[in-house]
């Protein structure tokens, strides 16, 4: 199957199925992944007409579909079980269920909202842009370059933008990126939330020989990470390898450790007000601190 439109209407990948090619829901119509929704043959066995009786599955099974989603006019895509491609949305809604979810391919959401739920996972491979937030409960993201081999040691930089932040909305929380991924988006948080940036050193995924040397350099400026934004998470704790942070606000956490990376003390044109990074406890190794002063006003640590 190549595409498939759903108008006003919901479909459902139930248990065991399969499906492959593009799908478009617009004018609130719902997209389940992994549904429960089954169809048996009323006369199955006995040789007359089929009569489909609808039903619900009682039994675990799993399915799987690989394309790339488009959601416009308020609809819906519910992820419960495998899932590999993109997603474009708009006024739309997505929410994860499922910890076999990945996103492979660029995946945009406009005026749309992107749930990742309790005990569940979504890594995104082809970068990502949202308008809203990313809201990660008792959930896993993370977010990597694009790997060009299957052994996932060269990558691609990407880029992954969330204008309304990522909120990490509990204590189990995890929000990763690593292996040439440019992050940009203020970072939210009340929760002993964990939050994690580039990799320990000899096992970062490199910088492709197919990569533009010149994005690169513009995203990464030499490291495996970059981070851009603010974190206000004053009861979260950030491990940050390898990474350049260019620190964009004011920001609080109870803990970082900080090793052979650049922080980077930054405002833009119209807003070159001084930030403070507040730290509870501080661990730093082979990592620059770049701050700003007018002899009267200073960055602060």
């Amino acid at each position: 199957m190549k595409a498939f439109l759903a108008h006003a209407r919901s479909i459902s990948l139930s248990r065991n199925a399969f499906m492959n090619g593009n799908i478009r829901a617009v004018n609130q119509s719902t997209v389940i992944i992994g549904g429960d929704t089954v169809f048996t043959d009323k006369n199955d066995g006995t040789g007359n007409d089929v009569i489909s009786v609808e039903g619900k599955s009682a039994a675990a099974g799993t399915s799987s579909y690989t394309g790339h989603i488009t959601l416009e006019q308020k609809s819906a895509l519910d992820i419960r079980n495998n899932f590999r491609g993109g997603i474009t949305s708009e006024d739309s809604h997505i929410n994860v269920s499922s910890s076999s979810v990945l996103f492979s391919e660029a995946s945009s959401f406009i005026n749309s909202s992107l749930n990742i739920h309790k005990g569940e996972a979504l890594t995104a491979q082809g970068g990502l842009f949202t308008s809203g937030s990313i809201d990660i409960g008792d959930a896993f993201l993370l977010l990597t370059g694009t790997p060009v081999n299957s052994d996932d040691a060269a990558f691609l930089p990407t880029i992954n933008m969330a204008d309304g932040g990522f909120k990490l909305m509990s204590d189990s929380s995890v929000l990763k990126a690593r292996d040439q991924a440019s992050v940009v988006g203020d970072i939210i948080s009340d929760k002993q939330a964990t939050i994690s940036f580039g990799t320990e050193s000899g096992k970062e995924g490199i910088l492709s020989e197919k990569a533009s040397r010149g994005l690169a350099v513009g995203l990464l400026s030499g490291f495996n990470t970059a981070y851009r934004g603010a974190i206000h998470a004053p009861s979260a704790s950030a491990t940050v390898n390898n990474t350049w942070w260019q620190l964009t606000g004011d920001s609080s956490l109870r803990s970082l450790k900080n090793t052979g990376s650049m922080t980077y003390f930054t405002g833009s044109a119209a807003n070159k007000v001084f930030h403070t990074l507040t730290v509870d406890k501080l661990t730093t190794n082979g990592t620059a601190y770049a701050m700003r002063t007018d002899l009267k006003n200073a960055d602060k640590l």
